[in-house]
């Protein structure tokens, strides 16, 4: 069982606050020239009074400071906008990251208010067809207060009366299992754009991986299960063969079963109880050689494994997640 305090007491708890626009407004019947429908049946949706284009620099900013959230932490209360930090290194550099990302936002803010109503000017002459919709837009004093980039980082704590703590506990008791939910969606994203249905990848997949060690390990307080796990993602990058090509045939496999392992809790709980089989990777290397040798062609030819012998077992750690 997770000591509450014990934990609270390693994390910190980042919160993101930023506000962004779409540039849009609601589109009337007027605009296109049709009379009012029922809104009881029809929404007729919105309307782009401001050039997309213009926005999406803010929109890239937001979603890396998520990337980084996501990269140190994870989520908290099952709140989008939260995430829980190892407290230390892995917080201080976090914040540092976010700090020049705010000052990333800024500038760009200072870009684009002084030139918003050219902006508006040029998006109208764009869709001249369109005057009717576009007779409505967003001024400066729009962008300059919704426009806006903060973070906070606190610490978290009990008020010792179990009736009003009951929530946090739950919340925090399952953090082991959210970091375990985080680390295999993100493997399965990574297994599913870098190795289903290949037989190579490239060396730059192994950041991803490292990024995974580096979150288990730096939260490894939560779940017993997270050591194990990166032991077993850090024995087999270290296997990898060094740089100056494609990763493939026994190596690629051996990837390839890490990260489709990770990518399924269930096949997680299987590999740390010991019971998971891993496949013949020399065997199955063979095969797929053959099977390109009788195609004659070069493209990539899936490789199908069986699994045929015990895996070597991580720490006798049973998955409680």
């Amino acid at each position: 069982m997770v000591e509450v305090k014990s934990v609270l007491d390693n994390l910190l708890v980042f919160h993101l606050v930023i506000g962004l626009s779409q540039g849009r407004k609601k589109l009337k019947a007027e605009d296109i020239g049709i009379s009012e429908p029922d809104s009881a049946l029809i929404s007729l949706g919105s309307k782009k009074v401001f050039d997309p284009d213009r926005l999406l620099p803010f929109r890239m900013i937001r979603n890396k400071a998520f990337r980084l959230c996501r990269e140190y932490g994870i989520r908290f209360m099952d709140s989008p906008t939260l995430f829980a930090v190892e407290v230390g290194t892995k917080a201080e550099t976090l914040a540092a990251e976010l700090k020049l990302l705010e000052a990333e936002f800024e500038a760009e803010k200072k870009i684009l208010v002084p030139q918003v109503d050219q902006i508006v000017a040029d998006w109208r002459k764009q869709h001249a067809t369109h005057q009717q919709a576009l007779k409505e837009s967003f001024s400066s004093d729009y962008f300059d207060n919704t426009l806006s980039f903060a973070f906070q980082c606190a610490r978290i704590g009990t008020s010792d009366n179990p009736a009003l703590d009951g929530p946090l506990v739950q919340n925090v008791t399952s953090l082991g299992e959210v970091l375990i939910r985080e680390v295999s969606e993100d493997a399965a994203e990574t297994y599913k754009t870098s190795f289903l249905g290949k037989n190579r990848c490239s060396h730059r997949v192994l950041a991803p991986l490292r990024r995974i060690s580096d979150k288990l390990k730096s939260l490894g307080f939560l779940t017993p299960s997270a050591s194990s796990l990166a032991v077993f993602v850090d024995q087999t990058v270290a296997a990898m063969p060094p740089k100056g090509g494609y990763i493939e045939g026994t190596d690629f496999l051996r990837l390839s079963f890490l990260m489709n392992t990770l990518g399924d809790k269930q096949k997680i709980s299987n590999y740390l109880t010991g019971t998971l089989q891993q496949p013949d990777f020399e065997e199955s290397a063979d095969a797929s050689s053959e099977a390109e040798d009788d195609n004659n062609t070069s493209d990539a030819v899936p490789l199908v494994v069986e699994a045929v012998q015990p895996v070597s077992k991580a720490s006798p750690v049973a998955a409680w997640f």
